[in-house]
Formats: structure tokens, C-alpha cells, sequence
């Protein structure tokens, strides 16, 4: 995330320019950098943004989209390994395990009963 301090765009920081941006734009937004999934889903539901990219996220997680269904926690981020010339903190970030999955699922369902 760009520091925004000291430049004549400083009060845009944060939420801030997403705020500006749907009073001018009306059009469909995609929200992105240093939003969790609850940010997101809060964002959304404001009609602030229509969708929600989660790029840095999604390299660390190769099963995101499992874990954002499970609320499962999220692999910590190596971004200095991202783009790099090896595998190492790219693709080598490790899913949930078989046990895990199982477990989160559980506590899904007990919360929905």
C-alpha cells in the first residue's frame, strides 16, 4: 500500500478513495489491496464496491476460495518471494489439510443450527 502522507491526495487514504470514487463513478468497482474478508463483505454490503480482488491472498492461498467458505485462516504473506525466479514463497504456500477442512466444516454447520 502506497503511503499517501505528505501528497496533496493524503485524505484519500483508506477507505477514503473508495468513499470519493462511488460519489463520481456509478459504475461496477473492484475493491482491491489490504481489504480482509470482513472489510470486503462490509464495503460490499455499503454498495461501496461490487467486487473484491484478492491478488497477494490468493498467491499465498492456493485453496482461497476453501478457505474464505470455511473462514479458515489465512497462509501468512512472503511477499518477498512473490514473482521470484524459484518456487519458493510462490507455489510453495501449503493448503489445508484433509482434518482441517473437516473440522471448520463442523463448526459451519453447528453455527447454522
Amino acid at each position: 500500500m502506497a503511503d499517501l502522507s505528505k501528497t496533496p491526495i493524503a485524505a484519500l487514504a483508506g477507505d477514503a478513495v473508495i468513499h470519493h470514487f462511488r460519489k463520481i463513478y456509478h459504475g461496477q468497482m473492484i475493491l482491491n489491496v489490504g481489504i480482509t474478508r470482513e472489510h470486503a463483505n462490509d464495503l460490499i454490503a455499503a454498495g461501496l464496491g461490487d467486487f473484491v480482488a484478492f491478488g497477494r491472498e490468493y498467491i499465498a492461498n492456493p485453496d482461497f476460495i476453501e478457505r474464505v467458505r470455511l473462514k479458515a485462516p489465512l497462509n501468512e504473506l512472503r511477499p518477498e518471494g512473490f514473482y521470484g525466479p524459484s518456487p519458493v514463497g510462490y507455489t510453495d504456500y501449503p493448503s489445508l489439510t484433509q482434518n482441517q477442512i473437516e473440522s471448520l466444516t463442523k463448526e459451519i454447520i453447528g453455527e447454522t443450527l
